[in-house]
C-alpha cells in the first residue's frame, strides 16, 4: 500500500497511537522515512524521557524528530525561576510584550 501512495504522493502521514499503549508504531515506523514524536506540554511524564532516548538513540523510529505541543504561550520563559532580579537598569528600551506577540505583530 505504501508503495502505491509514494508513487502518487508526495507527502504521506500516518497517525498512531502513542508508542507503548500498542505494537501500530512501531509496526509503521518500518516503513517511514521520519517519525514525529508528539509531546504535550503539562502531561508528559518526565519519567518517560529515557525511553524516549532510547527509541532516538536505537533507530527505532527513523529519523525521530520531537514536537513540543499545547504550549502556553502566556507562561514563556527560561530559567530555574529562582528570581535573581539585579535591577542593574537593563530593559529601559524592552518591549514588554511576550516574544509570540512581538514576532506576530499582535
Amino acid at each position: 500500500m505504501m508503495e502505491e501512495l509514494r508513487a502518487t504522493y508526495d507527502y504521506i502521514l500516518l497517525d498512531n497511537p502513542p508508542y507503548g499503549v500498542v505494537v501500530d508504531a512501531l509496526l509503521c515506523a518500518r516503513v517511514a522515512d521520519r517519525t514525529i514524536y508528539v509531546v504535550r506540554s503539562g502531561l508528559f511524564d518526565k519519567r518517560a524521557l529515557p525511553d524516549l532516548q532510547e527509541l532516538y538513540e536505537s533507530g527505532k523510529m527513523p529519523n525521530m524528530s520531537v514536537l513540543l505541543n499545547g504550549m502556553d504561550p502566556e507562561k514563556q520563559g527560561y530559567g530555574y525561576g529562582y528570581g535573581y532580579g539585579y535591577g542593574y537598569g537593563y530593559g529601559s528600551n524592552v518591549n514588554p510584550k511576550p516574544l509570540y506577540k512581538r514576532i506576530l505583530g499582535l
